[in-house]
């Protein structure tokens, strides 16, 4: 989590964290803005090409 938020979100892990469990921070229930998600949703894409793309590199290497 603390990769992912700092990365994509620009944050620090307890603020991830803090909003995934939904934790009282200032007497509120912390939750993501609609921009927020749509950050989320962006990074797992990124995060999903990267992965297929290594996945893709494994598939085609020599094996030894």
């Amino acid at each position: 989590f603390a990769e992912f938020s700092r990365r994509f979100m620009s944050r620090s892990r307890s603020w991830f964290i803090q909003r995934i469990k939904g934790s009282l921070v200032m007497n509120k229930k912390a939750s993501f803005k609609k921009e927020e998600y749509n950050k989320i949703a962006e990074g797992f894409r990124e995060l999903a090409q990267q992965l297929n793309q290594y996945a893709d590199e494994i598939e085609r290497a020599e094996m030894d």
